[in-house]
C-alpha cells in the first residue's frame, strides 16, 4: 500500500480517508448553525464571525445573487476562502448546481 501512497506511512492512527455525509455545503454549514450557533465559524484579519452570522452572510449573499437573476444551472466566479467575502459567497453559490432553489437554500 505505502508504494502507491507513501504518505500513509505517516498518518499513524489517523484513518486514510473518511466517510463524510452526503450533503452539500450549505447543508452542512446550516446544520452547525443548528447546533452550535454561538461557536466562531471564522476569524478573518480581525474579524469574527459565529456560525449563526456566517449563515446569516450565506443566505444574504444567495438572495442578492437571486434578485440579481442569478438561477439554478447558471455559473459563477468566487472569491477565493483567503479573502473576507470569499467564504460566505463560495457557499452560497455552490448549491445551484445542485437542483437548489433560485435562493439555494433546502
Amino acid at each position: 500500500m505505502y508504494e502507491k501512497k507513501p504518505w500513509l506511512k505517516f498518518y499513524g492512527d489517523i484513518p486514510e480517508s473518511i466517510d463524510y455525509p452526503r450533503v452539500t455545503m450549505y447543508e452542512a454549514v446550516m446544520k452547525t448553525v443548528e447546533r452550535l450557533p454561538g461557536a466562531v465559524a471564522y476569524d478573518f484579519l480581525g474579524y469574527t464571525a459565529s456560525y449563526r452570522q456566517f449563515g446569516s452572510e450565506i443566505d444574504r449573499c444567495a438572495d442578492a445573487l437571486a434578485s440579481l437573476g442569478m438561477k439554478k444551472g447558471d455559473r459563477s466566479l468566487t472569491l477565493p476562502d483567503t479573502t473576507l467575502h470569499g467564504p460566505p459567497a463560495r457557499r452560497s453559490t455552490r448549491d445551484s448546481t445542485r437542483g437548489r432553489s433560485t435562493s439555494w437554500r433546502s
